[in-house]
């Protein structure tokens, strides 16, 4: 090959080379371009995604405080008249966080000093309309909020009253920001026509008038067709995010997302670039003018997009996924992995457990919230460190953790949280003054995979608050789900379902038991019993229903039947000439969470005219030792309303002595728990019972002997100076005519073949 030759190869090979070289270029090029276009799409669609999820839990969380407010109102509302309003009880609704709560009747008379101008008119024909809570826009105070608008019934279900409450949702729109550690996020709250309910106050919000639509209109680049499309959207109560380029060429995201009361929607705005980098932008652009360096800038721009693009995603999941206490999943996170594991597995595979710290707000009150937090971290690190691989854990709320775990023998669970509360107590360890962490904690084991995330959380915080059958050790309390429990809960809610209709309906009765008196043998008072007749005639006995209703607080509404009851009785007996008794009704603890809780029975009482020394009202021992000093309180208040008092069950749990002291009863009755021998054949039971009585005459207190039933307990009793018995041996409980037809012949003849008054 001569030189002319080789020089023409190797032009040809430079050339290849070059063109191969462009050829790979503009390939490159073209990948890059195709690639970063279509990763540029990808990472705005995860920005939307994840501000999605973010404004959803926004939503979550001010649906929640909304339904909070109106369960207040409608507690008041259920509780008390119109006519009963008053500043005090208003005042103490006004402390659940409202700006300002007033009463207003149907002829428009206020119940506080409220003078804003409202058409009570217009008010009340809504409400008497729908009889339906309203919520609406606050026009009444500087404050950013909401109006409430509950009515109250009359008796007969009419409307004829309403509680305007005012609520301020703008701090905490404020810290739900603030929770995302998000300087560049703001949390708007409008109605559908684009009225801001709430307008964040934060540094750096751009909008400058009342109404969101106005300002899309007047302050940015998006067209009429884009406002006109989102208004549909939010009319059709979707869920929309919009990029939206305002006139100073700031750009954001906006995501609206509809809230489930008041016709309103959450608005969530960030900065388009606190998802999107600018450098991103920066780099695509030197990808494409510098192609003769594009193989090394190749590696810098994979590099910088990753980053880029994990750093925004990382920030935006964290904001959506992350608790900001623990640092550690949240619960949007765990229910979305645990629902993927728990339907991927079969049944009984999982376990859901439930840990609360008991006591723990003392923790935060004590030292503070941020000791609280480095609490909760050290406890959500210790019981991370016990879990195996596929186990998830999360802090649910507050001081509650959440543990989803393969299925153990109870055994194995016991072991784990025996470990778990020895290792976060560990800290004591050296201490001279040691403060010790106590847990309870609620086990269900997932036997149906397709139940719902939330079914499955309240069956095993069901099994923590069921105390009873709990297995641990002074530092932890573990309980466990089962069939009876399930059982229990269809049962106790059909009993909730049935509840107000049957009271409606007169199904509750109210039998009296009789008290003989000893030493005159006489009948000389009685007992309220309530029994539950069903429609089918059916008999639901009490220790099945009132728990329930103690729980749920329809207890106060059954303990007002049955005293009315009472009235009604003694006012009849009065009436056709009969000599009335006294006769006693238990009151539930639930009536002492109200300060004015005698009012109703006084009002009663004046209805039907009733001396009040003919009423008397039975407080069991439990209640003197949950809460000595509000006890004392109630008892103080039932003698200034002219009532007899008297202390149920005494002897039933672990009795003080000091409990006669410190509460003014006129009677303690003897728990049948005292009477455990048909014949008080035992000395040192006979010894115990003669000193309680004779304790309780040298105190001048009326003594009443509970479940006596055979004639040597009567005859003993009589011995020992025991003023009043009640049990069979006397009658067991009866219906209101037989009760009247002993007072027609109250003197009592017991002998030893039969029980007066029995059947």
């Amino acid at each position: 090959m001569n030189n002319n030759q080789k020089q023409f190869a190797f032009k040809k090979q430079i050339w290849t080379f070059i063109g191969a070289l462009v050829i790979v270029i503009c390939i490159t090029m073209g990948l890059s371009y195709t690639y970063l276009k279509n990763t540029n799409h990808e990472i705005f669609m995860d920005a939307t995604k994840h501000l999605q999820d973010m404004n959803q839990r926004v939503v979550e969380l001010l649906d929640l405080q909304m339904e909070n407010d109106l369960d207040v109102l409608a507690h008041v509302a259920q509780t008390y008249q119109i006519d009963q309003m008053n500043e005090k009880i208003l005042s103490s609704v006004q402390q659940n966080d409202f700006i300002m709560v007033t009463a207003v009747n149907d002829e428009g008379k206020f119940y506080t000093d409220f003078h804003q101008k409202i058409s009570t008119k217009e008010l009340f024909d809504t409400l008497k309309k729908d009889k339906q809570p309203h919520i609406y826009n606050n026009t009444f105070t500087v404050d950013e909020g909401l109006v409430y608008v509950y009515p109250m019934m009359d008796k007969k279900g009419e409307v004829n009253g309403a509680i305007i409450a005012i609520t301020d949702f703008s701090k905490g729109t404020a810290k739900l920001c603030e929770s995302y550690n998000n300087e560049d996020m703001f949390l708007h709250v409008m109605e559908r026509d684009g009225t801001f309910v709430i307008k964040s106050k934060q540094e750096g919000v751009i909008i400058n008038s009342n109404n969101m639509y106005y300002s899309l209109h007047e302050q940015t680049e998006l067209e009429e067709s884009d406002i006109t499309d989102l208004k549909k959207a939010l009319s059709d109560n979707q869920s929309v995010v919009v990029e939206i380029k305002f006139k100073n060429n700031v750009e954001k995201l906006a995501s609206y997302t509809p809230m489930k009361l008041g016709n309103l929607y959450a608005v969530l705005v960030i900065d388009r670039t606190a998802a999107i980098s600018d450098t991103f932008h920066t780099i695509f652009d030197e990808s494409l003018r510098n192609t003769i360096i594009i193989f090394i800038l190749m590696l810098i721009i994979w590099s910088a997009l990753f980053y880029n693009y994990y750093t925004n995603n990382h920030r935006l999941f964290n904001i959506a996924y992350m608790d900001p206490v623990t640092k550690g999943y949240n619960t949007t996170r765990f229910y979305n992995e645990a629902e993927i594991k728990i339907k991927a597995h079969p049944s009984n595979y999982y376990s859901m457990i439930i840990i609360d710290i008991q006591h723990f707000k003392y923790i935060n009150e004590t030292f503070g919230t941020s000791r609280g937090n480095k609490m909760l971290k050290h406890v959500y690190k210790n019981i991370e460190q016990q879990l195996l691989p596929d186990e998830l854990m999360c802090r649910s709320f507050a001081d509650k953790f959440l543990l989803l775990v393969k299925t153990q023998s109870d055994q194995e669970i016991l072991n784990k949280m025996d470990q778990i509360s020895h290792s976060i107590n560990a800290f004591n360890e050296g201490l001279e003054e040691k403060y010790y962490l106590v847990l309870s904690a609620g086990v269900y084991i997932i036997d149906n995979p397709q139940m719902s995330i939330y079914l499955i959380q309240d069956r095993a915080n069901t099994a923590r608050r069921n105390e009873k059958g709990a297995k641990g050790t002074f530092l932890y309390k573990c309980m466990f789900f089962s069939d009876l429990e399930r059982i229990r809960m269809h049962r106790e809610k059909d009993l909730e379902n049935r509840m107000e209709e049957s009271l409606a309906n007169h199904e509750f009765e109210v039998f009296i038991q009789p008290k003989a008196n000893l030493k005159e043998s006489r009948i000389d008072g009685g007992e309220a019993l309530v029994r539950w007749r069903a429609k089918d005639s059916s008999l639901i006995p009490p220790n099945e229903f009132i728990p329930v209703f103690e729980k749920d607080g329809f207890i106060i509404k059954l303990d007002l039947y049955v005293f009315e009851k009472v009235c009604q009785y003694l006012r009849n007996w009065m009436d056709t000439g009969i000599t009335p008794v006294p006769i006693s009704v238990n009151l539930s603890r639930v009536h002492l969470n109200d300060a004015d809780f005698i009012r109703p029975y006084q009002e009663l009482q004046e209805k039907y005219k009733i001396p009040t020394g003919l009423l008397e009202i039975e407080l069991t021992e439990s209640m003197f030792t949950e809460n000595m000093k509000i006890v004392t309180d109630a008892v103080n208040k039932i003698h200034d309303a002219g009532f007899m008092c008297s202390l149920d069950d005494f002897g039933s749990g672990y009795s003080s002595l000091n409990m006669l002291i410190d509460v003014n009863v006129d009677t303690i009755k003897l728990d049948k728990a005292f009477f455990r021998s048909d014949n008080l054949d035992d000395p040192k039971e006979k010894t115990v019972i003669s000193s309680v009585i004779d304790m309780a005459n040298k105190l001048k207190l009326s003594t009443v002997s509970e479940g006596i039933e055979t004639i040597e307990q009567f005859k003993i009793l009589q011995k020992m100076n025991c003023d009043i018995i009640q049990g069979y041996v006397v009658s067991k409980p009866i219906p209101e005519e037989q009760f009247k037809e002993l007072l027609k012949h109250p003197q009592i003849h017991i002998s030893d073949e039969e029980s007066y008054g029995k059947e």
